[in-house]
């Protein structure tokens, strides 16, 4: 690996930079690498390691002390040689992206809120984690949108029981013409103020349980202990089954 003179290289906190010098290898190069003018064994608090007989420096960037100027300073029985890179930690923000679609059409009921976007130095979409130690713009939200009054719109009411116990009988409910306005307060209008939509059904069939009743038969004949006949009535209960349709 070799670093050309003056390459500027951009870094994040955790990222293993390699810097190379530009150097043939030779037995009679001493090597010696200086950060910020100052030789990297003095520098306290830098954890390094060079490779390949000094010419590659290899640390982990760990905080803002890193970023900076390196300098490597090569000699040999022809002539020294010095390079540098300039080291730059790269920087994060959060950033107002565009505000979300209103939660709602009107009546002033809805909200919607700022997004926010973490971007680097040169303003490109980074993953939000990166900005997790940087504090957000300070916006409101949420905020109140479509502060405009609704249309008149029909209004409904749970449906009722079935007003029959068995068979057949009818579910109701109430109908009424409503607009919310853009103080959040609910009016009742008129129903020819709805009049424009389809009106929803204010009563629908409904079927109960079976319904049981009794049945008489035709006469029997009975035999009693003293052998005579005597007609008497059969009656049974049984429940009356009918054709029953659901509307």
């Amino acid at each position: 690996m070799a670093s050309a003179i003056g390459t500027k290289v951009t870094v994040a906190a955790g990222d293993t930079l390699r810097i190379g010098c530009p150097v043939y290898p030779s037995t009679n190069n001493t090597i010696r690498w200086f950060a910020r003018n100052q030789p990297v064994e003095e520098t306290s608090g830098f954890r390094h390691k060079t490779l390949v007989g000094g010419r590659i420096l290899e640390f982990i960037v760990a905080s803002d002390q890193f970023a900076g100027q390196y300098k490597c300073w090569a000699s040999s029985h022809i002539k020294p040689l010095s390079v540098w890179v300039n080291v730059q930690k790269e920087e994060y923000h959060w950033k107002l992206a565009e505000q979300s679609p209103c939660s709602t059409a009107c009546g002033n009921l809805g909200t919607r809120f700022w997004k926010f976007l973490c971007v680097n130095t040169k303003d490109q979409n980074v993953n939000a984690s990166l900005c997790k130690d940087h504090q957000k713009p300070v916006v409101n939200n949420p905020q109140s949108c479509e502060i405009q009054d609704c249309p008149a719109r029909w209004a409904t009411t749970a449906w009722s029981e079935c007003s029959a116990s068995c068979g057949h009988g009818f579910h109701r409910r109430r109908i009424t013409c409503k607009q919310v306005k853009a103080n959040r307060r609910v009016l009742t209008l008129p129903p020819g103020a709805c009049a424009d939509q389809e009106r929803p059904l204010e009563i629908k069939p409904c079927v109960g349980r079976f319904c049981a009743e009794w049945m008489v038969h035709p006469w029997g004949q009975v035999i009693n202990s003293m052998m005579n006949e005597s007609p008497l009535p059969l009656a049974v209960h049984q429940p009356l089954l009918r054709s029953l349709k659901t509307a």
